[in-house]
């Protein structure tokens, strides 16, 4: 009579554990991104903020720190192996060649793709190149999309193109990056 005592409330649990652990199956994604199908193989894509006014106080410290990454100078460049370097804060130019910070997943590499949907077409027209102007009077992005043996360079304001400050937004937060201080 106790074997059945203590069976039962064991038995009762182990049928409980195995139930609940089969409702709690994961749901998978329906597509996982694969490059070359999802993205071009050779996607690459430079995006440099470019802010007007002083960076930099006196003692050299930097001004823009705390400021919305779409508002603070930067550089990111995404290569075609998913690699992403980035820089952020005064200094931080088109002549700047950021550190390595982390390889992103093709499912990351597929959406900046998608993001990117509205420049794609002018991939076919070329890359202007010197040709680029660029206003200092307002923060800019300097954007260079690279896919399918031919690229394109667009310069965007950021303070009335909300897509760009996604973008932006975007590859900070890939980067790890935050506005300043979190806590």
């Amino acid at each position: 009579m106790l074997l059945i005592r203590l069976l039962v409330p064991m038995i009762c649990v182990l049928l409980a554990s195995v139930l609940l652990a089969g409702c709690a199956s994961q749901t998978k994604p329906t597509h996982v991104p694969v490059r070359g199908t999802d993205y071009p193989t050779d996607f690459a894509l430079s995006v440099t903020v470019m802010t007007p006014g002083r960076e930099t106080d006196e003692r050299g410290r930097d001004l823009t720190f705390g400021k919305d990454l779409a508002e603070r100078p930067a550089r990111y460049i995404v290569e075609p192996d998913g690699l992403l370097r980035a820089a952020v804060g005064a200094g931080a130019t088109t002549r700047v060649y950021p550190p390595r910070t982390k390889y992103l997943t093709d499912l990351q590499m597929a959406d900046l793709w998608r993001r990117l949907s509205w420049v794609r077409p002018e991939l076919q027209i070329g890359d202007p190149g010197e040709d680029t102007v660029i206003r200092m009077s307002s923060t800019s992005a300097i954007i260079h999309i690279s896919a399918d043996g031919r690229r394109t360079t667009r310069v965007v304001n950021l303070e009335e193109d909300e897509w760009a400050k996604s973008l932006v937004r975007t590859l900070g937060e890939h980067a790890w990056l935050s506005t300043g201080w979190s806590w």
